[in-house]
C-alpha cells in the first residue's frame, strides 16, 4: 500500500531519484542530497510508518539488503566507517541511511550534516557500488 502524502511513496511510484537496486519489495535509493560520497537510502515499497507494520518476512529482506549494500559499500568505496540510520522522522516511511564516513571526516553527528551536496553523475556512482558481486 501506498500512501499519496509520502515523499518516499511518490518517489517510487514516480521513479523520481536514481534507483540503486529494486526487487518487488525494497528500494535502494541514492540519496539525492549526499551528506558523503555513496550514501543511500533502503526503505519498503509498501508504506510503513514503524518498524512494528513491516513484516517479519519483510523487516528480514530488508535487513539483508541493508547487509548487502553496506557490503557493497565498503568494497567499492573504501569507508573509514558507515554509519547506518533508522529514521521515519521527517519522511514518515520507515528507512535506512548508509553514510560512508571517510578519514579525516568529522566524527559524531556535525558529521552527518555539514557537507551535504546534491549528486552529480548519479549514474557513474551506482555503477561503482554495485561493480563487485557480494553474496
Amino acid at each position: 500500500m501506498n500512501n499519496k502524502d509520502c515523499l518516499f511513496c511518490k518517489i517510487i511510484q514516480n521513479r523520481k531519484e536514481t534507483f540503486v537496486y529494486e526487487d518487488d519489495r525494497i528500494v535502494v535509493l541514492l540519496s539525492k542530497f549526499q551528506t558523503s560520497t555513496g550514501h543511500i537510502i533502503i526503505t519498503t515499497k509498501n508504506h510503513c510508518e514503524s518498524i512494528d507494520e513491516i513484516s517479519t518476512d519483510d523487516y528480514f529482506h530488508l535487513q539483508k539488503i541493508l547487509k548487502l549494500y553496506n557490503k557493497k559499500l565498503n568494497a567499492a568505496l573504501k569507508p573509514e566507517k558507515i554509519y547506518i540510520i533508522l529514521l521515519a522522522e521527517e519522511v514518515p516511511h520507515i528507512h535506512f541511511q548508509l553514510i560512508p564516513r571517510y578519514k579525516g571526516n568529522t566524527k559524531g553527528p556535525a558529521f552527518l550534516t555539514a557537507n551535504i551536496q546534491e549528486v552529480k553523475n548519479p549514474e557513474d556512482l551506482i555503477k561503482k557500488i554495485n561493480y563487485e558481486k557480494i553474496l
